[in-house]
């Protein structure tokens, strides 16, 4: 069955920034969404102190307000964010926090893999406009929170809560991983060798610690996603992504609120990424793919 690198990739994204910043979060997956709308505003309206209403949020993310002021009131507590006039944005501790400093070098590195590989496989269609800027740490930052917040809202259909697409995206990753480990390869445009196998199931345990998620919830979660017509298989191994009903689906297809794929890609070449040596652009190296055992 077909498995596109650029799906593989995406997955790969997705996963690494959930292990990094879940845990600290206690595995609340709409929070660090809210999180990640808060961050994407600060760092490009300079002009309203990087602020947002908490109606414009929710609105931002298509979530009920009163979710959305929920989360906002705990990431306040926690210190993570405040009010000001203009609305809510991140805090000044926050920004100083040496543990942000390098989870935010971490995700434009993770940003920057993800360009490279895509690129590398032909699994991505290249601006035909750049720009010959300098490349910063906000514009790989800001391009990876655009594709997390684009993933999560053009796959709604699929996956209505985000929990959901973080599960979904764990199990493809640790799939495609084992799938590779045991010689398979997954093209950009054609179909593998082969399907996915029970060696290269998941179990829940594993994906339960990645995400800093209980057993239980990720139990029940993949229950309902498992079925005739739901996108996971079981089997005694594990859990395991159905290729067929991934071919099916799309990821990243079409617009969202935040920006499609192309468009993200094409405000990345505006602010300069060397799509021609996308390696340069690293700031502390390659990170690694995230594992999950």
């Amino acid at each position: 069955m077909p498995i596109h690198q650029k799906v593989r990739l995406i997955a790969e994204l997705h996963t690494g920034i959930n292990v990094a910043m879940l845990r600290p979060l206690r595995g609340n997956v709409d929070r660090l969404l809210v999180l990640a709308l808060l961050m994407r505003t600060a760092l490009t309206k300079p002009e309203r102190d990087g602020a947002i209403s908490i109606h414009s949020a929710a609105l931002s993310l298509g979530r009920p307000f009163e979710t959305v002021r929920r989360h906002i009131a705990a990431l306040i507590d926690s210190g993570l964010c405040h009010r000001i006039d203009a609305g809510v944005t991140m805090s000044p501790r926050f920004w100083r926090s040496r543990f942000i400093k390098a989870k935010l070098r971490y995700a434009h590195d993770c940003f920057v893999r993800f360009v490279a590989d895509a690129t590398a496989a032909g699994a991505i269609e290249l601006p035909t406009m750049r720009s010959v800027g300098h490349f910063t740490e906000i514009d790989g930052v800001c391009g990876l929170l655009d594709l997390m917040l684009a993933l999560v809202d053009q796959n709604r259909n699929l996956f209505p809560e985000a929990v959901d697409t973080a599960i979904f995206s764990a199990i493809l990753h640790a799939n495609t991983q084992r799938f590779a480990a045991e010689g398979g390869t997954l093209a950009a445009r054609g179909e593998s060798g082969a399907s996915f196998r029970q060696s290269h199931a998941v179990r829940v345990a594993a994906i339960a610690r990645a995400l800093s998620l209980p057993d239980t919830t990720v139990r029940r979660r993949i229950a309902a996603m498992t079925g005739p017509s739901g996108p996971l298989m079981r089997t005694r191994s594990g859990t395991l992504v159905d290729p067929a009903w991934l071919e099916r689906a799309s990821a990243m297809a079409c617009e969202a609120r935040h920006g499609s794929m192309q468009l993200i890609l094409n405000r990345v070449a505006a602010a300069g990424f060397p799509f021609h040596a996308p390696a340069s652009a690293y700031l502390g190296g390659r990170p690694e793919s995230p594992r999950i055992d």
